[in-house]
């Protein structure tokens, strides 16, 4: 009987390994078709089949419809340690985020990925890109903590083209604040490493950046210098959208020095060359890791200073019109995933089961120095810094619809899976969290904490946890719970556990 049991189980999991198989290989090669001028990502062969879109309209067709699954997807990955898997799906959505706008999804998937990353070099690339969406969703602050990260690493590695990339993204987050001395060091700074690469398009771009800041600082001469230097390069490379950019950079410069030649001006040639074109770009991100934009790329998720935000694949052709930072795409992988360990403390073995509906029930035993009452009051404090004692319960999701003396109504969650659920603790020795609401659990999912005073003052805390999924994203999410239901919410229920008791005086 255990062996059948043990048998399925690893067939579950195969088959869940599968499918994120599937859904790395397949968004790879719509990748390509959306952004196909980056690096290549070496992946190894596919567990299962694969068929890439005809066309770069059925790519993005494709993640539109595999959206919401591909989040559930990379969640599900996480919860069972394939690092690689992790990072490779926010790594080959990427030029599809930026290209939609979602923000949020391409938040979430990079902040999945620094979770998961082990790799140096994967760590600069998440760090760099959460770095350049931060700044996208003006979040500052949190941006310059990321790309400071960053810079620290990639020093630390001393690889040219991930230091080049963050040194371009920091200069497109500061000129977007108007920054520009500071946005002119950083993209001075970059140029000497893209030209270690020896690729042109990166090349290019690093001057173009510089001719852009230059220009704004009043730097003519230079801003003159490298704005031509990057036309030159351009259309020899025949990338007409870049020589917009270029265009638009030394007209800055030109126009400062109150110079307005004509004939065999450089800027004029180059109009006849390329006719028709415009100055402004549609803002486009690119691919996996992004790079530092063109200056002059002033369409959505620009900043006001100018620079785009981010550019292509680390490693190939750079910023052109996009957004969000660049990053570097390694050409191997290790393939091995960690092993995770539930933390100390007093945490007994949980246990999972499913019913005949396929709904996985866990359940978890907790002591705690907390009484229940003051357990209740740290479960039902829905004020700032909840994700202290709930990660999965970001601030930025919470709503508190209704709330009585003994009861509420509350919206919560985090990484795109959100809740609502209504808060029953009239029992002192429960509290019964049910499911209203959700974009993945329905049914009979909800959470229930039981109180037993123990001798000594302390409590055990038994809780059972609920999961039934209500969509394709849910089922795979409560399929992963029902196999790692202790290592995913018995950590986590520790962690609150000693949050709360933190807090009691």
């Amino acid at each position: 009987m255990l062996a059948a049991l043990a048998i399925d189980v690893n067939e579950v999991v195969e088959a869940l390994r599968r499918l994120v198989d599937h859904h790395v290989h397949t968004a790879h090669a719509n990748d390509r078709l959306i952004d196909p001028h980056r690096p290549l990502i070496t992946l190894g062969e596919p567990r299962t089949s694969v068929t890439a879109a005809g066309d770069q309209a059925g790519a993005l067709a494709w993640f539109d419809a595999e959206r919401g699954t591909r989040l559930a997807v990379q969640q599900a990955a996480a919860a069972h340690g394939w690092n690689d898997e992790v990072v490779l799906l926010a790594r080959v959505s990427h030029a599809y985020h930026q290209r939609r706008g979602h923000l949020d999804d391409e938040l979430a998937v990079w902040r999945a990925a620094l979770g998961a990353a082990r790799n140096p070099a994967d760590r600069v690339v998440a760090h760099r890109v959460m770095g350049g969406s931060l700044g996208q969703v003006q979040r500052h602050a949190e941006a310059q903590h990321h790309l400071d990260e960053a810079l620290v690493l990639a020093e630390q590695a001393g690889e040219a083209l991930p230091l080049a990339d963050v040194h371009a993204t920091l200069a497109w987050l500061w000129a977007s604040r108007s920054e520009h001395g500071r946005a002119f060091e950083h993209a001075k700074a970059a140029l000497p490493h893209y030209e270690v690469s020896g690729n042109k398009m990166l090349v290019a771009m690093a001057h173009n950046n510089i001719g852009h800041c230059a220009a704004e600082v009043g730097d003519t001469a230079q801003g003159r210098l490298h704005a031509t230097r990057a036309l030159e390069l351009l259309h020899e490379l025949g990338d007409r959208h870049g020589e917009a950019t270029a265009r638009d950079a030394l007209a800055r410069a030109e126009h400062r020095s109150g110079d307005q030649r004509g004939g065999d001006h450089p800027l004029r040639t180059r109009r006849r060359a390329v006719p028709g074109r415009r100055r402004r770009l549609r803002h486009r991100r690119h691919v996996d890791e992004p790079r530092p934009h063109p200056p002059g790329a002033r369409a959505a998720g620009t900043g006001r200073g100018g620079l785009a935000a981010g550019a292509r694949h680390a490693g190939a052709a750079g910023p052109r019109r996009g957004g969000g930072p660049p990053a570097r795409a390694l050409a191997t992988r290790d393939t091995h995933g960690r092993e995770r360990h539930p933390g100390p403390g007093s945490l007994t073995p949980a246990t999972a089961t499913r019913g005949a509906d396929d709904m996985p029930t866990i359940t978890l035993t907790q002591q705690t120095t907390a009484t229940p009452a003051e357990f209740v009051a740290g479960l039902t404090d829905f004020g700032p810094g909840r994700a202290d004692l709930f990660p999965n319960s970001a601030d930025a999701d919470l709503r508190v619809h209704e709330r009585g003396d003994t009861f509420a109504d509350v919206t919560e969650g985090s990484g795109g899976i959100w809740e609502r659920l209504h808060y029953d603790w009239s029992d002192p020795d429960r509290i019964v969290l049910t499911t209203v609401d959700s974009n993945v659990w329905g049914g009979r999912s909800g959470h229930t904490y039981t109180f037993t005073k123990q001798a000594g003052g302390t409590t055990l805390v038994h809780a059972e946890v609920v999961r039934e999924g209500k969509n394709l994203k849910g089922k795979l999410l409560g399929l992963s719970l029902g196999l790692l239901g202790r290592k995913v919410l018995g950590g986590a229920l520790e962690k609150t556990v000693r949050a709360i008791e933190v807090r009691v005086p």
